[in-house]
C-alpha cells in the first residue's frame, strides 16, 4: 500500500471526527439555549446517560487519533451502547457518520500495518 493513500485517509479521518465533534456541541448548545416554546425541560436519566455515553463515544474518536485500533472500538461500543438506549439511532440517518469514521479509523490502523509489514520484508 503506497503511503500516499493513507495519507489521505489519514486527513480524512481527522477532519471527520472534529467535524462530527464541533456539529454536535453547537447543536447541544443551540438546543440548550434556544429552547424550544415550551421552555426548558431537565434532562430524563436517559438522556443524561446517553450523553456521557456520546462523550465517550467522542473521547475514543480522539483517542482514534493517537490509537486508531484502541479509539475506533471504543467509538463503535459507545454507538452500539447508544443504540441500544435509544433504538432509532439505529434508522438510517447523518448519525451514521460516527461509526462510519470510526470504521475508517480501523481501515487506517489496517493500512497502515500492512504497509509496516512490508517495508519489514
Amino acid at each position: 500500500m503506497k503511503i500516499k493513500e493513507n495519507k489521505g485517509l489519514w486527513w480524512l479521518t481527522r477532519v471527520l471526527s472534529i467535524l462530527i465533534i464541533v456539529f454536535s456541541i453547537l447543536m447541544f448548545m443551540g438546543y440548550r439555549v434556544f429552547p424550544e416554546a415550551e421552555g426548558i425541560k431537565p434532562l430524563s436519566t436517559k438522556a443524561i446517560i446517553g450523553f456521557y455515553i456520546v462523550g465517550t463515544g467522542f473521547i475514543g474518536l480522539l483517542l482514534a487519533w493517537k490509537w486508531e485500533l484502541t479509539g475506533a472500538i471504543i467509538s463503535l461500543i459507545a454507538f452500539a451502547g447508544l443504540a441500544v438506549i435509544f433504538p432509532k439511532v439505529i434508522l438510517p440517518s447523518p448519525m451514521y457518520v460516527w461509526p462510519g469514521t470510526a470504521v475508517l479509523f480501523i481501515v487506517l490502523w489496517k493500512r497502515r500495518r500492512n504497509t509496516n509489514e512490508e517495508k519489514m520484508n
